[in-house]
């Protein structure tokens, strides 16, 4: 029989919420928790509406991907899924029914990123690193006995390093030669702050140049999810998001990042380094034939919105101050 009240344990798990959100909608009004009148007997438990919950339950129902699913769809890690997001390449909005936040990806959005995707990206790299390998771009391995030193040297097909005799091999075969890594890839908490900063390094010749110590550093401290690596035929390309390393031991990286730097400060402190972006971010409402216009013009640029708008009003700026 479909009672009228329900205890707050029996509508969290209508809701998949535990009882304390339950209990924490009845105070903020989200849901009417069942007065005690005198008409009751006294009872241990608060009471809610088995009506009102089902109609929130049906209000709340997801109409879109979470990022464990997105990333599936795309046969691509967590961490690039939130990449793309905050980079405005996937739209998403923020769900907090389930009592914590996380992001809901429109179905709709998801198929259409998902065919551009599949044209223009290979699907095993994960563009610098490998986390069911736990591997990462120019990640250090050192081969037990010899002490001879190795880098991943490319991760897309196929992930390859490059010894210091210059000799190449999988990491299967890596594996085979007792190769051990030096630097595993780390995971931490992705920084929230808004402005990122842009450095560009020259390809080292030798495997074991202070660029690439430089990189495993940063690994180290911020960890691949923090940090967005790629390569042409002449540079490396990194960039971070602004936030502040704390650790004694920085003179020599802290120089190497101001003289790569492209865009931002890199300061130094007694006690880190503190990474500052010198961009900001501002925010606007726009109708939706606007709207429209930057989406299309963004997809036949190949550019995020970001980069787009960012790019349009840098132009008028330019053209205004000639």
């Amino acid at each position: 029989m479909n009672q009228k009240y329900i205890t707050a344990q029996e509508a969290g798990k209508l809701l998949n919420i535990n009882a304390k959100t339950v209990l924490s909608y009845g105070r903020s009004g989200k849901l009417t928790r069942v007065k005690d009148y005198k008409a009751f007997p006294i009872r241990q438990h608060a009471l809610f509406y088995r009506e009102e919950v089902e109609a929130l339950r049906n209000q709340r129902q997801i109409k879109g991907y979470t990022v464990s699913e997105a990333a599936k769809q795309l046969n691509i890690s967590r961490g690039m899924v939130h990449h793309f997001i905050r980079e405005g390449q996937l739209k998403a909005s923020k769900d907090s029914s389930s009592g914590r936040e996380r992001y809901i990806i429109d179905k709709e959005h998801l198929n259409e990123f998902d065919e551009n995707y599949t044209k223009t990206s290979p699907r095993t790299t994960n563009y610098y690193y490998d986390s069911k390998e736990g591997a990462y771009l120019y990640q250090p391995y050192i081969q037990t006995g010899s002490q001879l030193i190795a880098r991943i040297m490319d991760i897309s097909d196929t992930i390859s390093l490059v010894d210091q005799n210059s000799e190449s091999f999988t990491l299967e075969e890596a594996k085979r030669k007792n190769y051990k890594t030096l630097q595993p890839l780390v995971d931490k908490k992705i920084i929230q702050s808004a402005g990122k900063l842009s450095f560009s390094f020259p390809i080292p010749k030798e495997i074991d140049h202070e660029i690439y110590d430089l990189i495993d550093w940063l690994m180290k401290h911020l960890g691949y999810r923090n940090l967005h690596l790629s390569q042409d035929e002449t540079s490396i390309h990194l960039k971070i998001q602004e936030t502040v390393i704390e650790t004694n031991n920085h003179s020599h990286f802290s120089h190497l990042l101001s003289k790569y730097c492209v865009s931002g400060d890199v300061i130094s402190m007694d006690d880190g380094i503190r990474l500052k972006s010198n961009f900001y971010t501002i925010t606007t409402q726009v109708d939706y034939e606007l709207k429209k216009w930057i989406e299309d013009q963004s997809k036949q640029k190949n550019m995020t919105q970001k980069e787009f708008i960012s790019s349009v009003l840098k132009q008028t700026f330019e053209n205004e101050k000639q």
